[in-house]
């Protein structure tokens, strides 16, 4: 195929960086999504990153897109550091490991499993919502089903407690629905995140902003003049010297003297009469 070469010995192809299958016909994804995201969902080579990641292989957290659920604080990583009694990525599930609120914690509707409860009816996604109550409140957007435990959501809003509110457009695949708004990937903007962004500070004035021309190419990128770097050009290349040109300015004539110049104009020679 076009992405390999046929090895004749063992009649199979050598695939290219990027590229596998027996004929070497898939587009991998960069670092398989690292675990986060699913290769190839709505275009060969991309990553559609579970939420709360993002970035072209899934390796960047949102930085505590759920606020921590209100039970912990949001660490500089991105990560929670959750209250006593809360557990999870995002402190949402009631803890019931020793010293804390133990096995009643599951309210006899789970057991208590690596300090945290897995529910034996409903959806497990907390802690055994218990007594008819949601968990929350469903956060003042929803109405709590007493029969279910569960809530049932405002026109708009989504989420086991109605925490996401939903985007009125489709944010495409180069975003993330986040609160309402589409938050865009590096180098895409607008509001369904479908333009190619801008060049840094406008290359600085000191180069040309080029838009992708193949599909390596993924963002506009600055082409620096000659004497600068940078990804904004607003660097001065150490490797080189700018020339500047400075026009030659006559000599002073003496007071007495009359003055004829060579006719060479600016930057020209200038001649003395005598």
């Amino acid at each position: 195929g076009a992405h390999g070469t046929c090895n004749v010995t063992s009649r199979r192809c050598s695939c290219e960086t990027g590229w596998s299958g027996p004929n070497c016909e898939h587009r991998e994804c960069p670092s398989n999504c690292n675990g986060h995201g699913v290769c190839g969902a709505r275009e060969a080579g991309r990553c559609e990153c579970e939420p709360f990641y993002m970035g072209p292989s899934c390796a960047k957290r949102v930085a505590c897109a759920s606020g921590c659920s209100q039970h912990g604080v949001c660490n500089d990583d991105g990560s929670c550091t959750c209250d006593d009694g809360w557990t999870g990525a995002d402190c949402e599930h009631i803890s019931c490991a020793s010293g804390k609120r133990g096995q009643a914690a599951c309210i006899g509707r789970g057991r208590c499993i690596e300090g945290r409860c897995e529910c034996d009816l409903l959806d497990g996604t907390s802690a055994c919502r218990a007594e008819g109550r949601c968990l929350y409140g469903c956060n003042g957007h929803g109405t709590c089903s007493v029969a279910e435990a569960e809530c049932v959501c405002e026109k708009g809003w989504h989420g086991a407690w109605c925490q996401w509110r939903r985007c009125d457009v489709d944010c495409g695949p180069h975003g993330w629905c986040y609160q309402g708004t589409c938050s865009c990937d590096a180098g895409w903007v607008g509001e369904t995140c479908s333009a190619l962004g801008p060049c840094l500070n406008d290359c600085g004035g000191h180069g040309e902003c080029t838009q992708p021309t193949s599909a390596g190419e993924l963002f506009a990128v600055c082409k620096c003049h000659r004497g600068w770097v940078g990804p904004d050009c607003g660097e001065l290349d150490p490797n080189q010297r700018a020339s500047l040109y400075v026009p030659a300015a006559p000599p002073a004539a003496p007071p007495d003297s009359s003055v004829e110049t060579g006719g060479a104009g600016e930057g020209g020679v200038v001649e003395l009469a005598r």
